[in-house]
């Protein structure tokens, strides 16, 4: 029963902010605090109970949440590792566990949490990368013109590829093209 309330509650397609951004990646990311506020209410009107408890197994700490159906108890869980050794603060271990309750609650009622940073890896260049135009074929028959009359100050395609990287994105059908005309 509880995969039926569960899809209940995806289709009234909930709208979580990312009220918040990582002080070290610069994303945009929901609170623990902001979920708990958004999908209180929602679980209550369909019995549901959500449950964290932190379990030790062997050299490893897992945060464990469940979400318990109140009407008959079927349940639904998933864990998350918490990082520890021998520099773990209880700042840290709280943060983490923090971390983890977003990210399982997010897991659990199939919410996302979080920017995408993992197709630039959260480093500020990465995103400044995606901000350049693509390298088109408009741009590429001015590079053509530009080595035909000498312009592009490059005596090799390194040197002529950084030089339009720096100003574009530049795909791999597109670096090949510009490989192909500079052999010409």
């Amino acid at each position: 029963m509880i995969y039926a309330k569960l899809l209940e509650i995806a289709k009234k397609k909930i709208i979580i902010n990312k009220d918040a951004t990582n002080p070290f990646h610069k994303s945009k990311y929901a609170t623990l605090d902001n979920i708990i506020e958004k999908y209180t209410d929602i679980l209550i009107e369909n019995w549901l109970v959500v449950y964290h408890e932190t379990v030790c197994e062997w050299d490893k700490t897992y945060l464990k949440t469940t979400i318990i159906d109140s009407t008959d108890n079927t349940m639904s869980k998933v864990s998350t590792m918490i990082p520890l050794n021998e520099d773990t603060t209880m700042q840290k271990l709280w943060s983490s566990i923090t971390y983890a309750k977003r990210y399982n609650l997010g897991c659990l009622l199939n919410i996302v949490t979080d920017e995408d940073t993992d197709m630039w890896s959260g480093k500020q260049e990465d995103k400044q990368e995606d901000d350049k135009p693509r390298f088109n074929d408009d741009n590429f028959k001015k590079f053509k013109e530009w080595l035909l009359n000498w312009t592009i100050k490059a005596e090799t395609f390194d040197e002529a590829y950084k030089l339009i990287q720096q100003k574009y994105k530049v795909s791999k059908k597109m670096k090949e093209q510009v490989l192909e005309a500079y052999k010409k």
